[in-house]
């Protein structure tokens, strides 16, 4: 691949090494909750919700915003 071009995926494409990550910023404080897992699936998405839950304070409420 030459410095120009820009890189391209092919259908036999592998994501060896990749990770997801997953933060959540409070603005009041400035705090940056984070969470790097392997996979992507439903399981760990959740689990990252129920730990920031647990760090919100009563009458508190949480907006999302999710980039794919």
């Amino acid at each position: 691949m030459s410095p120009r071009k820009i890189g391209c995926r092919t259908h036999d494409s592998k994501r060896n090494g990749t990770v997801c990550l997953y933060t959540a910023f409070d603005t009041l404080t400035g705090e940056v909750t984070g969470k790097v897992t392997d996979n992507q699936r439903s399981k760990e998405f959740l689990s990252f919700l129920k730990e920031i839950e647990k760090k919100t304070p009563e009458g508190y409420e949480l907006q999302l915003s999710l980039i794919v």
